[in-house]
C-alpha cells in the first residue's frame, strides 16, 4: 500500500481515534478540571484499544503481519511514548504557559500524530519479511 494511500487512511482512523481520546478528555476535565493529567493518561487508553483495532485493519492491513502478540507489544511501546511525551507537553503547555486545557490537548495531539504515524508504519504494523 502507497504511502499516500495509508497516510490517508491514517487520518479518517485518526480522526476517531482523537474522537474517542478528546471526547473520553473533555468529559472528565469538564468534571474534575484539575484532573487534566490523569484524564490525558485514560484518553490515551481509550484511544489506544481504538486505534489498534481500526489501524491493524483498515489503515496498515498488509497481507503478511507480523503476529498480533508482537504488534501489541510494539503497539503498547508506541502507546506508552505517546502517554509520555502527551502528558509532559500538556503540562507544559497548561502549567507553564497557560493554555486552556482543551486547546492546549488539541495542538499536543497534532505533534504527537507525526510520531505516532512513522511508528505504527516503521515498527507495529510493519510487513512481515
Amino acid at each position: 500500500m502507497s504511502l499516500l494511500n495509508q497516510s490517508l487512511r491514517y487520518l479518517l482512523v485518526g480522526a476517531v481515534v482523537l474522537s474517542a481520546d478528546v471526547g473520553f478528555f473533555a468529559l472528565v476535565v469538564g468534571a474534575w478540571p484539575q484532573a487534566y493529567l490523569p484524564a490525558n493518561v485514560g484518553a490515551k487508553a481509550v484511544g489506544a484499544v481504538v486505534g489498534f483495532l481500526l489501524h491493524g485493519w483498515f489503515t496498515f492491513n498488509w497481507k503478511k503481519k507480523y503476529p498480533a502478540a508482537r504488534r501489541g507489544v510494539a503497539y503498547l511501546a508506541v502507546l506508552v511514548s505517546n502517554m509520555v511525551l502527551s502528558t509532559a507537553l500538556l503540562f507544559l503547555a497548561v502549567d507553564l504557559i497557560g493554555m486552556v486545557e482543551l486547546l492546549a490537548k488539541a495542538l499536543v495531539e497534532l505533534l504527537v500524530v507525526i510520531f505516532a504515524f512513522t511508528a505504527n508504519r516503521l515498527v507495529v504494523f510493519a510487513e512481515a519479511r
